[in-house]
């Protein structure tokens, strides 16, 4: 706080250089500014500076303290340096010196280096004035036409004693009223100072003319702050006798967008005695109108929804302005919205339509369609607003997704206040139950040909879609592989599975036959129900042709061998079933079929043939409804 009063005080003596007179060239000690800073008005605590520059330089300096018009000081004080040198410097107070009120003059003295006393009088002054400033009365310089409370604001640093304030009529030296009982209605305090607002006690109800303000103010001290009444600004106040509009009516009472225009008429009269004031400008809605005879006024406006059929009088040298104002006659249609999902949203994600009509009441009271207004439907979760405008029969459509938002508010709003608001909620029931839709990714079913006997694994990922229509999965799910032999009858088969954190699965399950396989998951409160493309797969029994042997006879060559089938383990093949021996030329790529023959009861064959060329052999068992095929070795015979 100190640093920030020594700068101001400094700055203060810069400033305020220039009104010193200047020192002659010979001097060796310039008194260049001197003056000081009241910190506390109340009591006029105050810090004084000079500044002082010396080219030999000062040791000291100090200040005589006496009242503007005095001859002796009534106080002293000593000065440090606070800022620049001994050369050129500041010199201030280390503490306050309580000044009087008034303005307090300083004389400088300085000590050189030398020890020589160089001094000046009345370098510089401080003033200390309790009551700093009054304001206003505070009333509007407006015309009034009843008692008024005349109100001032006092700024001052000690407490307000005694207000009068004084009404004069145009050039009159006497006031023609005075009120000098005040009260206090609000306060505001500053550092140094309060701001005062003070109010007539009593209402004060002059004769009508025009006054201007003069008024007084004392603090408890005694001091008196005046400001002397001058009749070259406006006046203060302007008293009128009342003026009122009488008899005010619309015609119809009620307008609407259908029929907006009503005749609007009133009378412009005095208070006291309702007497017509004739041949007088008056503004109604806009459109300047002279009263009749009777101080009567007629005129047709076209209301809006919000337009207050009004009259006002502006006032002139002997009325007070008037004013008379109706309630808007101007009355909003109803309307009504209806709404409907086309069709309604089961799943998270599902794009659907909100379709209506928005409709209003006509003034014969029968309900038609309103074209061209705006339609929002508006998420209740999100505030996502997606918007529309009613076709020429009233009719409109929204495209919203269904997700985090389950329930729209449908509305009509607000446009030009022809309209009232209307509004439906959809559904009306509450938020839509919805449910993420499941299916099943990258499934894998392995070969479409499998032995009968033997067993498969299968794998795929279940995944549900999200309102972006993005993929997530579904984790720590139960699913089940199916198996239908004719793709319409299905039954679980294998163990259940579950589904990992990345929504993957395996399943391992026998065989049973040729049929179609899909998975299937069964869903839950939050997820659909999903069933995965059905897969055919050929299942059969697995043959293998065992103990191929050959033997060459003069070009005469037997093939025997043994057929064998796994039903339920290795069992030969039963009797009758066909062999065919096939030949491959060497050199050759393409194998022919030579001949055939059967098995016996043991699964066992033989078959001679004769042998023409060098070459490749081979028996092999064609595919049946219940088998695999097979092939036996290839034997190579050289004829020769």
């Amino acid at each position: 706080m100190t640093r920030r009063l020594t700068a101001v005080l400094a700055a203060l003596l810069l400033a305020v250089g220039a009104l010193v007179a200047p020192a002659h060239a010979d001097e060796t000690v310039i008194f260049r500014s001197a003056g000081g800073n009241v910190t506390d008005k109340a009591t006029g605590d105050a810090r004084v500076g000079v500044a002082v520059v010396a080219p030999g330089g000062v040791t000291a300096v100090s200040v005589k303290l006496r009242m503007e018009g005095q001859s002796e000081p009534y106080g002293r004080a000593e000065l440090k340096l606070t800022s620049g040198s001994a050369t050129d410097g500041s010199w201030v107070t280390a503490g306050t010196v309580r000044l009087p009120r008034g303005r307090t003059l300083l004389d400088a003295e300085a000590v050189t280096a030398s020890g020589d006393r160089v001094g000046r009088d009345g370098v510089g002054f401080v003033d200390h004035t309790p009551v700093v400033l009054s304001g206003s009365d505070g009333t509007p310089g407006e015309l009034f036409d009843g008692p008024l409370k005349p109100r001032l604001v006092v700024r001052t640093a000690l407490p307000v004693a005694r207000v009068e304030a004084r009404y004069h009529r145009a050039g009159e030296s006497a006031p023609a009223f005075t009120v000098d009982a005040f009260t206090e209605t609000s306060r505001l305090r500053f550092q140094d100072h309060h701001e005062i607002t003070l109010e007539a006690t009593r209402p004060v109800d002059p004769p009508t003319g025009d006054y201007w303000l003069g008024f007084t103010v004392w603090n408890d001290a005694g001091d008196r702050y005046e400001r002397r009444v001058s009749f070259t600004g406006a006046p203060s106040v302007r008293k009128r006798e009342k003026a009122e509009f009488a008899d005010l009516k619309v015609t119809p009472s009620t307008t609407d967008v259908e029929a907006p225009e009503t005749e609007f008429t009133g009378r412009l009269v005095t208070a006291a005695d309702r007497a017509p004031l004739r041949g007088l400008e008056i503004d109604v809605n806009g459109a300047t109108i002279t009263t009749g005879p009777d101080g009567g006024f007629r005129t047709r406006i076209v209301t809006t929804n919000a337009l207050q059929p009004t009259a006002s009088f502006a006032g002139n040298g002997r009325y007070g302005r008037a004013r008379g104002v109706l309630p808007a006659p101007f009355q909003r249609q109803a309307t009504e919205v209806s709404a409907a999902f086309s069709p309604t949203p089961t799943t998270v994600g599902q794009r659907v339509k909100i379709t209506g009509t928005l409709k209003r009441r006509a003034r014969g009271g029968a309900w038609v369609p309103l074209a061209g207004r705006k339609i929002v439907a508006r998420g209740v979760t999100t505030g996502t607003e997606t918007a529309a405008t009613t076709a020429g029969n009233g009719t409109y459509t929204i495209t919203v997704v269904a997700g985090r938002d389950r329930r729209w508010d449908v509305e009509a709003p607000y446009q030009d206040g022809d309209y009232a608001y209307a509004r439906r909620m959809l559904p009306a029931s509450g938020p839509l139950p919805l449910k993420y839709v499941t299916a099943f990714e990258k499934p894998d079913f392995g070969h479409a040909r499998v032995n009968r006997t033997g067993g498969i694994t299968v794998s795929a990922h279940l995944t549900y879609r999200t309102e972006s229509g993005a993929s997530g999965p579904v984790v720590n799910a139960p699913v089940r592989l199916q198996f239908s032999a004719d793709g319409k009858t299905w039954k679980d088969v294998g163990d259940r599975a579950t589904t990992y954190v990345d929504g993957s699965f395996m399943i391992n399950a026998p065989v049973a036959g040729t049929g179609y396989w899909r998975f299937r998951y069964a869903g839950d409160a939050t997820r659909t129900t999903a069933q995965s493309p059905a897969r055919r797969i050929v299942a059969k029994y697995r043959t293998e042709l065992l103990g191929a042997d050959r033997s060459l006879n003069k070009r005469k060559l037997t093939i025997s061998g043994r057929l064998q089938r796994h039903v339920n383990g290795p069992k030969p093949a039963a009797k009758g079933a066909k062999v065919t021996l096939y030949f491959r030329a060497e050199g050759s790529t393409k194998w022919k079929a030579v001949a055939t023959t059967t098995t016996d009861s043991r699964g066992r064959f033989s078959r001679t043939v004769t042998a023409s060329k060098d070459g490749d052999w081979r028996s092999g068992f064609a595919e049946t409804a219940s088998y695999w095929g097979c092939y036996g070795r290839v034997m190579y015979v050289d004829i020769r």
